[in-house]
Protein backbone atom coordinates (compact mmCIF):
# COMPACT_ATOMS: atom_id res chain seq x y z
CA UNK A 1 0.00 0.00 0.00
CA UNK A 2 1.46 3.28 -1.13
CA UNK A 3 0.30 5.16 2.25
CA UNK A 4 3.49 2.98 4.09
CA UNK A 5 5.94 3.90 1.29
CA UNK A 6 7.87 7.19 3.40
CA UNK A 7 7.03 7.82 7.05
CA UNK A 8 4.64 11.20 6.06
CA UNK A 9 5.66 14.75 8.00
CA UNK A 10 4.01 15.31 11.14
CA UNK A 11 -0.35 13.71 11.45
CA UNK A 12 -1.84 13.09 8.31
CA UNK A 13 -5.76 13.61 8.04
CA UNK A 14 -6.66 12.19 4.54
CA UNK A 15 -10.06 10.97 4.57
CA UNK A 16 -9.43 7.06 5.57
CA UNK A 17 -11.33 4.60 6.68
CA UNK A 18 -9.68 3.13 9.91
CA UNK A 19 -10.36 -0.54 8.53
CA UNK A 20 -8.05 0.20 5.67
CA UNK A 21 -5.13 1.91 7.82
CA UNK A 22 -5.53 -1.40 9.92
CA UNK A 23 -4.98 -3.96 6.88
CA UNK A 24 -2.51 -1.85 5.14
CA UNK A 25 -0.20 -1.57 8.10
CA UNK A 26 -0.66 -5.32 8.90
CA UNK A 27 -0.19 -6.09 5.38
CA UNK A 28 2.95 -4.00 5.74
CA UNK A 29 4.27 -5.32 9.05
CA UNK A 30 3.99 -2.12 11.05
CA UNK A 31 2.94 -2.36 14.50
CA UNK A 32 -0.43 -0.09 14.84
CA UNK A 33 -1.51 1.78 17.91
CA UNK A 34 -4.86 3.87 18.22
CA UNK A 35 -5.80 6.74 20.41
CA UNK A 36 -9.77 7.51 20.59
CA UNK A 37 -9.33 11.08 21.28
CA UNK A 38 -12.65 12.07 22.64
CA UNK A 39 -11.96 10.25 25.95
CA UNK A 40 -9.37 13.04 26.25
CA UNK A 41 -9.99 16.09 28.72
CA UNK A 42 -6.46 17.53 29.39
CA UNK A 43 -2.80 16.87 28.82
CA UNK A 44 -2.42 14.10 31.60
CA UNK A 45 -5.70 11.95 30.00
CA UNK A 46 -4.25 12.49 26.30
CA UNK A 47 -0.59 11.18 27.89
CA UNK A 48 -2.25 8.62 29.38
CA UNK A 49 -4.13 7.42 26.32
CA UNK A 50 -1.21 8.01 24.07
CA UNK A 51 1.59 6.08 26.58
CA UNK A 52 -1.45 3.25 27.08
CA UNK A 53 -1.41 2.78 23.24
CA UNK A 54 2.00 2.54 23.10
CA UNK A 55 2.25 -0.27 26.09
CA UNK A 56 4.44 2.51 28.67
CA UNK A 57 3.36 2.87 31.93
CA UNK A 58 1.20 4.64 33.32
CA UNK A 59 2.38 8.66 34.45
CA UNK A 60 4.92 8.93 31.40
CA UNK A 61 5.56 12.90 30.22
CA UNK A 62 6.17 14.26 27.02
CA UNK A 63 9.87 13.81 26.57
CA UNK A 64 9.34 9.64 27.47
CA UNK A 65 6.39 9.39 24.73
CA UNK A 66 8.95 11.31 22.12
CA UNK A 67 11.16 8.82 23.20
CA UNK A 68 9.30 5.86 22.55
CA UNK A 69 7.91 7.45 19.03
CA UNK A 70 11.65 8.03 18.00
CA UNK A 71 12.41 4.52 18.30
CA UNK A 72 9.65 2.75 16.64
CA UNK A 73 12.28 0.93 14.92
CA UNK A 74 11.04 -0.99 11.81
CA UNK A 75 7.78 1.00 11.58
CA UNK A 76 4.90 1.68 13.40
CA UNK A 77 1.30 3.30 12.71
CA UNK A 78 -0.32 5.93 15.44
CA UNK A 79 -3.85 6.32 14.63
CA UNK A 80 -5.58 9.32 16.36
CA UNK A 81 -9.23 8.86 16.53
CA UNK A 82 -11.57 11.48 16.64
CA UNK A 83 -8.48 13.99 15.50
CA UNK A 84 -10.40 16.39 13.35
CA UNK A 85 -12.89 17.12 16.58
CA UNK A 86 -9.73 16.87 19.23
CA UNK A 87 -7.85 19.79 16.71
CA UNK A 88 -10.72 22.30 17.29
CA UNK A 89 -11.41 21.56 20.73
CA UNK A 90 -7.79 21.21 22.12
CA UNK A 91 -5.63 23.24 19.72
CA UNK A 92 -2.49 23.18 22.37
CA UNK A 93 -3.10 19.85 22.80
CA UNK A 94 -2.84 18.74 19.20
CA UNK A 95 -0.25 21.49 18.37
CA UNK A 96 2.05 19.63 21.00
CA UNK A 97 1.57 16.36 19.50
CA UNK A 98 1.85 17.46 15.73
CA UNK A 99 5.27 18.35 17.25
CA UNK A 100 5.73 15.32 19.00
CA UNK A 101 4.96 13.33 15.93
CA UNK A 102 7.35 16.01 13.77
CA UNK A 103 10.05 15.51 16.17
CA UNK A 104 9.97 11.37 16.03
CA UNK A 105 10.14 11.33 12.00
CA UNK A 106 12.90 13.84 11.72
CA UNK A 107 15.10 11.82 14.34
CA UNK A 108 16.20 9.51 11.13
CA UNK A 109 15.70 6.33 14.34
CA UNK A 110 12.05 5.65 13.51
CA UNK A 111 9.57 4.67 10.73
CA UNK A 112 6.66 6.60 12.18
CA UNK A 113 3.16 7.26 10.86
CA UNK A 114 0.94 9.45 11.97
CA UNK A 115 -2.96 9.18 10.64
CA UNK A 116 -5.64 11.75 12.25
CA UNK A 117 -9.49 9.98 11.68
CA UNK A 118 -12.62 10.71 11.72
Amino acid sequence: MTLFQNPGQGVQTEDMDLSVLRYGARDAGLATHEVDLARVRDERTLLNELGNSLGLPGGIGWDALGDALASAGTGRVLVLTGWPSFRSDHADLAARVEALVREAQASGASKLYAFGVH
